[in-house]
């Protein structure tokens, strides 16, 4: 339902919901926990803050992400 949804576990509580247009390609959290990479068909790479839920940067790139990977330090 092209519907991005960050829930909290193991309580079950849905910390937000953000719709977007287009399918989405690959997922990753920073080590943190702070940070959600989202890659979409679009080709744009969106990074949510998971706390608060707010969109705080924007990639676009020619072509979707199909892996995100963060390296241990968070970069």
């Amino acid at each position: 339902d092209h519907t991005l949804r960050l829930w909290q576990m193991p309580a079950g509580i849905l910390k937000f919901s953000r719709p977007y247009t287009t399918d989405c390609t690959a997922l990753g959290f920073r080590p943190d926990g702070r940070t959600l990479a989202q890659s979409c068909a679009d080709g744009k790479t969106r990074l949510w803050d998971c706390r608060s839920g707010n969109l705080f940067e924007l990639w676009r790139d020619a072509t979707p992400a199909c892996h995100i990977e963060y390296s241990p330090d968070g970069n």
